[in-house]
Parts: C-alpha cells; structure tokens; sequence
C-alpha cells in the first residue's frame, strides 16, 4: 500500500485570509508528510522481518496539524480512504 500525494486545492477557500489559507496548506501538507513517510515505512516492513518506526510526533503542534490535515482531506476527498497508517492512530 502506498500513499498517495493530494495537492492542497484552494479554490473552496476564497473567502479566507491568506493567513488561514496558509494554516491550511500546514496541516494539509503535515498530513501527506507523514502519511508518505509512514506509507513507506509500512512497504518496507512488509517486506521484511526488521522493526519500522513510524513518524514520531516532535510535539502537540506537530500531532495537531496532522490531525487537522487529516480531517480536511476527508472533507475535500470524503470517498476516499484517509486514515493513518501507522497503527498507532487508526
């Protein structure tokens, strides 16, 4: 299973200031960060018998844009399948 990239689409947000535009474009991009990182991670352990760590959040910022990430991919893409790959989080 691999992850795929979402590029962040602006065009629902023309009615925010560039700053919230800009949190947005954080989060979402925390999300496919971290989603690829662990994305691969998980093809390696599944082609081998050593132990994977999966992306270790640096702080609750960096747990919070990921969580807010997340959740605007499922509200951008709702059909698709966004949840965490690293078990700890599903």
């Amino acid at each position: 299973m691999s992850a795929t990239t979402v590029m962040f689409d602006c065009s629902g947000f023309s009615f925010m200031s560039i700053g919230q535009k800009l949190i947005y474009q954080t989060n979402w991009d925390t999300f496919n960060n971290i989603q690829t990182y662990n994305s691969n991670l998980s093809t390696v352990a599944a082609q081998t018998t050593n132990v994977v760590n999966y992306y270790e959040f640096t702080n609750y910022t960096d747990k919070n844009n990921y969580t807010q990430g997340q959740f605007l991919h499922r509200q951008r893409y709702p059909n698709s399948n966004w949840i965490s790959i690293d078990p700890r989080y599903q």
